[in-house]
């Protein structure tokens, strides 16, 4: 498909409009850097949206990709609207492979119908040097024929962004990372100060974290912000319960507490209640690794002595 090339400084522009628009009130930099063979952007913000949100947006505006199965650069070709918004037109697939037609709503085109209905799409859109269109007018061709209409009545131009990556940066603020680290701390059941040269091991909705605390934090900033939040407030609540227990009979208020919670009459005093259900509700997440087990049956264990239950 024969299209207009648009400059790296041009896309630049182009992403900081969208940014813009997506994520009102956040300070994004955007910079571009041209090289032998190529060229790309670099987005950088602190705190602020997750890397997958931003990458979304920014990620329409990249001329190429990478193949990893065949180990070659790819290049792409879009729809770009007067607002801005692009959409997928064509990508090269690795080396001598052709190439991927998408129509208007996303759809890759089958191959066998490619062809035809690449021509049709450039003669509705009224791209100039096209190839004259098949005989007999194939079903393939008068549907690009049809969607290349519609995209020359709204404005669209078939454009090759200058480009070729878009790389997004988050970057943390001191006090984001240290809720962050905190996070790992109480996920984990730690207490004292934050080492990132240690390893952590916890479970967010059944998803198993276990690696060192640096890397720790920069993969849960990677999980839903509300998610977080409540898998962090599930530990916490999980903590205090245990603490309250540990407190019978040296402070009568906790020692009430715990009586109301796992005492005669409560629901945590059912039979079989202890074997069945008590590992999952004294954990952050339903046990996900033996680890996470294990600790879960020695709370158990503990919870039974401490209300006469035996051992």
């Amino acid at each position: 498909m024969s299209n207009y090339y648009v400059s790296v400084t041009d896309t630049a522009k182009l992403i900081r409009a969208a940014l813009r628009r997506e994520f009102p009130g956040i300070k994004f930099s955007v910079r571009s850097r041209s090289y032998a063979g190529g060229a790309s952007i670099d987005v950088c913000w602190t705190d602020g949206p997750q890397k997958a949100a931003v990458e979304e947006v920014t990620g329409s505006y990249a001329g190429a990709g990478f193949d990893g199965m065949t180990d070659c650069k790819t290049m792409t070709s879009r729809w770009l609207y007067p607002d801005g918004h692009t959409e997928l037109a064509q990508a090269s697939i690795g080396h001598s492979y052709g190439s991927q037609v998408y129509d208007t709503g996303g759809e890759q085109v089958s191959p066998e119908d490619a062809r035809d209905y690449g021509l049709g799409l450039r003669h509705g859109a009224g791209i100039t040097n096209t190839i004259d269109p098949p005989d007999g007018l194939t079903p393939a061709f008068q549907r690009g024929l049809a969607d290349g209409r519609k995209l020359h009545e709204a404005g669209a131009r078939l454009v090759h962004f200058g480009a070729d990556f878009v790389f997004a940066n988050r970057e943390f603020s001191d006090g984001y990372r240290h809720s962050l680290e905190q996070a790992v701390l109480t996920l984990s059941g730690e207490s004292g100060p934050f080492d990132g040269n240690r390893r952590y091991e916890f479970g967010i909705d059944g998803r198993v974290f276990s690696n060192y605390g640096s890397t720790l934090v920069w993969q849960i900033s990677q999980v839903d912000p509300g998610v977080l939040a409540a898998a962090v407030k599930r530990e916490q609540d999980r903590q205090q319960a245990v603490a309250r227990v540990d407190a019978r009979g040296s402070d009568p208020q906790a020692v009430a507490e715990a009586e109301g919670d796992f005492g005669p009459g409560a629901p945590f005093s059912e039979p079989g209640f202890y074997d069945q259900r008590i590992p999952q509700a004294v954990s952050a997440t339903p046990p996900a690794t033996e680890v996470d087990y294990e600790r879960a049956l020695e709370i158990t264990r503990d919870l039974r002595r401490l209300l006469g239950g035996g051992s």
